[in-house]
């Protein structure tokens, strides 16, 4: 199990995730789940492939319809601009360094 907060001074979402898979070099995949907002539970999905020499990542979300009771907070939109963020941005600084 892992357990962590979203960067910042507020650590306001507590995320929970358990690897469920694992295929070296091809897919890695996760529980994501807010058990102080919601009993629902969502599944990662990070894919690799090679692309002419290069590693593409591809990143599919699950199950977010399990946190339609937790509020605006927990909508499709924020999941998709937060990924955004991580996978255009962040990742690939933290690769770069």
């Amino acid at each position: 199990m892992i357990l962590f907060f979203e960067p910042g001074d507020a650590q306001k979402f507590r995320h929970v995730c358990e690897i469920t898979s694992i295929v070296p070099r091809q897919k890695f995949q996760h529980t994501w789940t807010f058990p102080d907002y919601s009993a629902g539970v969502s599944t990662l999905t990070w894919e690799l492939s090679d692309e002419e020499g290069k590693t593409r990542v591809r990143l599919s979300h699950d199950g977010l319809e399990n946190f339609a009771e937790s509020g605006n907070e927990f909508a499709r939109a924020n999941f998709d601009a937060g990924w955004e963020e991580i996978v255009t941005q962040n990742l690939i600084n933290y690769l770069i360094q």
